[in-house]
């Protein structure tokens, strides 16, 4: 049953790293070494 949800979570989180990561690069933190 967990495979139906890992078919959009996996996605849905891959969208929020990557705008999480947008963010990040673009206020310039150093937060990531």
């Amino acid at each position: 049953m967990w495979m139906s949800e890992a078919r959009w979570a996996i996605p849905s989180l891959m969208m929020r790293l990557t705008s999480c990561m947008m963010t990040l690069s673009d206020s310039e933190t150093p937060f990531s070494s």
